[in-house]
């Protein structure tokens, strides 16, 4: 406008009178355009502080959504923290999560080409139409639009041949006794969830049941975080690693396919502890073919006490008891530093957190199958493990299986301590439902309920029963034996 306004001013039959009109009118022009686009913004704030206000749970005073308020600011504080810092080894864009933006009219122009390619089946609707897919798969793909359009159609292709929308709970629990994929107890320094992988420790020969279980903890990893952190950790146990126990090229193909395509630009760093050197090798010949990004996010870590300067930084100072590295075994047949009891509780309290608080609606919505309680949004602490085994659950999970902010109480019975004991020397033991058709009364109450107490006292009885029928036994060989001795 000031460059027509200066050429009209030279103009010499263009008035001191008709310049001023002018330039009122440009003014005007020009306000009332930024004026629309005030009002453009206001109206999007107001709609998204109505969502906002419709996907917030009813209960705002409710355990659930105050611990995720505390996580929520928990990530905030360690993303400005990262932005702060000069460091490559953690940059906010690349490694926590943060995208760059994208416009409105590149997300509906994606989401056209989408539609018009393949059919959008109802349960692809939520995951589609979420703002925060669309603006992954075009970073993934430097924000063009028909190359982004192509990684998308073959991701939502993989969701209708594998449906990680239905989750069968009972398989999921079968798979992750050995701790083979599991993500880790607590999240790290960061606020990002760590998924841990560990192939030497495969229970179950279904590789359809290995895809459907990794697909389930990639999703869990996503519903663990909180904004503005939205990618996690993969680390990989490669110490033991031989070609004995390594996965067929039909599973290694279709957990490639996951990690990039399916779910892409959901990956801040993969750490590949203990592997051998010709891992290292055959990384470093093909750097030229991998991304500048990705290629800042793979770390090889060795097995040693150089490892701990090297790690701290992107993990945190106890990355070795969130990654289980270097850590005891439960069983020989189990990832070092899984305990099942204690992380497949802490996996069904954070999905029935995530539920309650999102109401199960967006990207990551499911259909549980085989949940252990009477709904999606309880749980029942008698029904956790499908297997007959005892399983003797930490006090602070007690504590959430309490479920105190439950409007189901009847359904959903709050475990009961023992009297006269303190919370912290208490647990509960988890059996199946046969374990209480026997009806004892000695050790369980109403509930199925068991003191850690009563138990040791229990196993000491048994073991000193034993230890008196052994005696026995032996003294009556020995009077035996000498009374033969003597008549012969």
């Amino acid at each position: 406008p000031r460059a027509t306004l200066e050429s009209w001013r030279n103009v010499s039959f263009i008035s001191c009178r008709h310049a001023a009109r002018f330039r009122m009118l440009i003014f005007g022009l020009c306000r009332g355009k930024r004026l629309a686009s005030d009002i453009v913004q206001m109206k999007e704030k107001e709609g998204k502080k109505i969502d906002a206000e419709v996907a917030a749970p009813k209960r705002l005073d409710s355990p659930v959504v105050e611990k995720h308020l505390i996580r929520s600011k928990e990530a905030q504080a360690a993303w400005t923290r990262a932005k702060k810092s000069k460091s490559a080894v953690i940059q906010a864009e690349i490694h926590l999560g943060a995208r760059p933006w994208v416009g409105n009219e590149k997300r509906q122009e994606l989401l056209d080409l989408v539609q018009k390619e393949i059919q959008i089946e109802s349960y692809l609707e939520g995951y589609v139409n979420a703002s925060e897919v669309l603006e992954r798969f075009l970073c993934a793909r430097d924000n063009i639009v028909i190359k982004a359009k192509k990684l998308l159609v073959q991701a939502l292709n993989w969701r209708k041949e594998r449906r990680p929308d239905l989750i069968d709970y009972a398989e999921m629990e079968k798979e992750a006794r050995t701790g083979k994929v599991r993500v880790a107890y607590e999240l790290d320094v960061w606020g990002r969830s760590i998924v841990i992988f560990d192939n030497t420790v495969q229970n179950t020969h279904d590789p359809q049941a290995h895809m459907r279980f990794l697909a389930f903890n990639l999703n869990h990893a996503l519903r663990r975080m909180s904004s503005p952190i939205s990618k996690y950790v993969v680390f990989m146990h490669l110490t033991n690693f031989s070609l004995s126990n390594n996965p067929s090229w039909n599973v290694t193909k279709e957990t490639l396919l996951m990690l990039v395509c399916a779910f892409a630009e959901c990956c801040g760093h993969i750490i590949l502890f203990g592997a051998p050197r010709v891992f290292r090798f055959v990384f470093n010949a093909c750097k030229p073919f991998i991304d500048p990004n990705t290629f800042n996010k793979i770390i090889f870590i060795p097995d040693s006490s150089e490892a701990d300067q090297i790690i701290i930084p992107i993990l945190g100072p106890d990355w070795r008891q969130l990654t289980g590295a270097s850590q005891n075994r439960e069983t020989p047949n189990s990832s070092p530093g899984y305990c099942h009891s204690r992380h497949w509780s802490k996996t069904l309290i954070e999905d029935r957190d995530w539920r309650r608080r999102t109401k199960n609606i967006g990207a990551l919505a499911h259909t549980p199958i085989n949940w252990p309680g009477p709904d999606p949004f309880h749980l029942d602490p008698t029904k956790i493990f499908a297997n007959n085994e005892h399983f003797i659950l930490p006090p602070d999970d007690l504590l959430d299986l309490c479920d105190p902010c439950s409007d189901n109480s009847t359904n959903n019975p709050s475990p009961v301590l023992p009297n006269n004991k303190s919370k912290k020397n208490t647990a509960l033991v988890v059996s199946c439902d046969s374990c209480f058709s026997t009806g004892s009364k000695t050790l369980h109450n109403e509930h199925g309920e068991k003191s850690i107490i009563s138990a040791i006292k229990e196993e000491r009885i048994s073991h000193d029963l034993r230890l008196l029928f052994v005696l026995a036994g032996g003294l009556v060989c020995c009077a035996i034996v000498a009374v033969t001795t003597s008549l012969f």
